[in-house]
């Protein structure tokens, strides 16, 4: 099975990349063809060359009429002058490096993206507005302050706001890292982007969808994206002088022995892409990485200090457990001992109550029950109070 999506995801790497792919496949076949045939394998390099670097070529030179400036006029550079140099091995090989550096910072960053598009489709999309006795199902960006809504079991709460009338059970694991779910009873609070697992609740929207608190992480996340971390940008501000430089010592290497294959291998080596795109790249996969496992990062530069931290101090325990509570210990009152009822007797008889009910801590009592293999059969009857 997973041999089988391998090869269904091939072809859409090749659509996306297909200048990385040509270089790919041209740097492997020349290679290979390199031990049997040398000019067949010249031919194979040229190709490589000709039909992958020219495109990569012109987009660095539209990039720099246009004014902006970019670190990859070394490796255009790198590339022609190999081209006019006969030297199609080493031409091949910084079009690859180039052509498969622009690939893989695109693939990393649609990998990366993916957390936020798991936020964005965790953000409510519909709410139930109550207008007196009726009840309509309207866009979540349409609620307005004062707004009454109904939440029902298993709904996304679309709006920040206030209970009024009924109970529930709020999971707000997305927003705090509570690992229980909050009980809510008129005048509690509720939040955008949390879940009511059980019991049904109204409430009075003290915030349009787009001002809630889930929105605001959200779109703390995309601005933390957009913005650089400091070595980042000390990199790109050395970009330029870097460039000058690294031209200036092939000129110097070319003056001093006359051969412009010397000048040509400043070129090469001193191709930047590896540099250009390791660090935003890292910062960007780490930034949603982390927001994958429910920890916002506020920007790339708090990211980076984050590698001088020592010592770490939390709030509260939710913030280090699994999320999930469990029976840790049963405790029999001296009449229940002296009835005949022991530890598996008592926990078989309200496991047997708990499969019907709708509590959040009715699941610890089960797991426990059937962990010991107790024979649980549900009640006939239940009735919550």
């Amino acid at each position: 099975m997973k041999i089988e999506k391998q090869l269904n995801r091939a072809p859409i790497l090749i659509r996306s990349y297909p200048v990385a792919f040509l270089a790919l496949c041209g740097v492997l076949v020349g290679g290979a063809a390199l031990i049997f045939n040398a000019p067949t394998s010249r031919l194979v390099f040229m190709a490589v060359i000709v039909l992958a670097g020219v495109p990569l070529a012109s987009s660095t030179i539209r990039n720099i009429i246009a004014g902006r400036f970019n670190v990859d006029l070394i490796a255009s550079l790198a590339v022609i002058g190999a081209a006019l140099q006969g030297e199609y091995v080493a031409g091949a090989l910084v079009v690859l490096m180039q052509s498969g550096g622009e690939a893989l910072e695109d693939f990393g960053l649609q990998r990366a993206n993916r957390s936020l598009d798991n936020l964005l489709k965790r953000a409510p999309s519909v709410a139930h507005r109550r207008y007196g006795d009726k009840i309509d199902d309207v866009s979540a960006s349409d609620l307005q302050v004062g707004d009454t809504v109904i939440i029902r079991a298993g709904d996304i709460i679309a709006a920040d706001g206030l209970v009024i009338e009924g109970q529930g059970n709020v999971d707000e694991a997305a927003l705090t890292g509570e690992p229980v779910p909050l009980g809510k009873l008129p005048g509690d609070k509720v939040y955008s982007g949390t879940i009511n697992l059980s019991g049904s609740l109204v409430v009075r929207t003290t915030n349009r969808a787009s001002e809630s608190k889930y929105e605001l992480i959200v779109k703390m996340v995309q601005d933390a994206q957009g913005e650089k971390a400091p070595i980042d940008r000390l990199a790109n501000r050395f970009a330029p002088a870097f460039t000058i430089l690294t031209l200036l010592i092939s000129a110097g290497a070319y003056l001093l022995t006359h051969e412009s294959v010397r000048a040509l291998a400043v070129l090469v080596v001193a191709t930047p892409c590896p540099l250009i795109i390791a660090t935003p790249l890292a910062v960007l996969s780490a930034i949603n990485r982390a927001a994958a496992l429910n920890v916002i990062v506020k920007s790339g530069a708090a990211l980076e200090q984050a590698g001088a931290v020592n010592t770490v101090v939390f709030d509260k325990t939710g913030t280090l457990t699994s999320g999930q509570p469990s029976l840790a210990e049963i405790r029999l009152f001296a009449s229940a001992s002296e009835a005949g009822l022991d530890e598996e007797k008592t926990l078989k008889a309200i496991a047997c109550v708990e499969m019907l009910s709708s509590n959040v801590l009715a699941r610890a009592v089960i797991q426990e029950a059937r962990r010991r293999n107790l024979d649980i059969i549900a009640a006939a009857e239940l009735r919550e109070q």
